[in-house]
């Protein structure tokens, strides 16, 4: 693609234009899954804890600190610190 010419633009421009909502929309349905097994994993986290003594009020804080570990903002900034 690098090398295409001013006539393969027209046609590069569209291959983007059709593949580019296609590949948004399976970026955004796959952050979803990823959010809700976080949501699953922090709940089984906060009965594990809860199971084992731990108080409801700390266990609660430390299933949401976990769960905060999978949204976009954080995923984005960990990106930003990688380069």
């Amino acid at each position: 693609m690098a090398n295409a010419t001013k006539e393969q633009m027209p046609e590069v421009v569209a291959i983007f234009m059709v593949r580019l909502p296609r590949m948004l929309w399976a970026l955004f349905t796959s952050y979803l899954r990823m959010k809700k097994q976080a949501k699953l994993a922090g709940n089984e986290f906060y009965r594990t804890l809860v199971d084992n003594g731990m108080p409801p009020s700390m266990a609660r804080e430390l299933r949401d600190e976990y769960c905060n570990m999978v949204s976009l903002s954080t995923i984005m900034k960990s990106w930003g610190k990688q380069k």
